[in-house]
């Protein structure tokens, strides 16, 4: 294979390799099971990435009595199952397996173990937002909700951020 061959297929394949990571996410956001958390703003900038605002969630501290027992370490992965309270979704179960197909559920890390529960990532944690309007969003923290969508691996995207005020 000549040189140009060669370079033209590497171009090709980081350019495959770009798309599908995009692709994932808008997949995502198009089929997902759309769905509404109670959100709390913690930080609005970074130098490097721009104005976001960093979210907390209702569901990223599970009470330890919700675990059944089960022992889980900071780097954990676990699964936790969500069921409707209303027009928000919350808690319903949570494990250290996925759950039975059909049942909507988050894909999580443990981020830390404390004595009475552990706190959850589940990669939505950081919303980008143009500039000026982190702050905006921060002085609201009382009534933001957060609008994801969730593929049927437990993977979420977040579609909205807003204010109920």
């Amino acid at each position: 294979m000549s040189f140009r061959v060669k370079f033209n297929l590497l171009v090709c394949m980081q350019l495959l390799v770009l798309f599908s990571l995009i692709g994932y996410k808008q997949w995502t956001l198009a089929t997902g099971e759309r769905v509404l958390l109670k959100t709390v703003p913690v930080d609005p900038r970074d130098l490097f990435r721009g104005e976001y605002v960093a979210l907390r969630y209702e569901i990223s501290s599970v009470e330890s009595w919700w675990a059944h027992g089960k022992s889980f370490q900071a780097g954990d992965t676990l699964y936790v199952t969500l069921r409707r309270e209303g027009r928000f979704w919350g808690i319903g179960a949570v494990a250290d397996q996925p759950p039975p197909a059909g049942a909507l559920f988050l894909k999580g890390t443990v981020r830390r173990v404390r004595d009475s529960g552990i706190d959850v990532d589940y990669g939505i944690e950081s919303y980008f937002v143009p500039e000026g309007r982190g702050k905006e969003l921060e002085s609201k923290r009382a009534g933001l909700t957060t609008e994801i969508a969730i593929d049927r691996f437990g993977h979420a995207v977040i579609r909205n951020v807003r204010s109920d005020r």
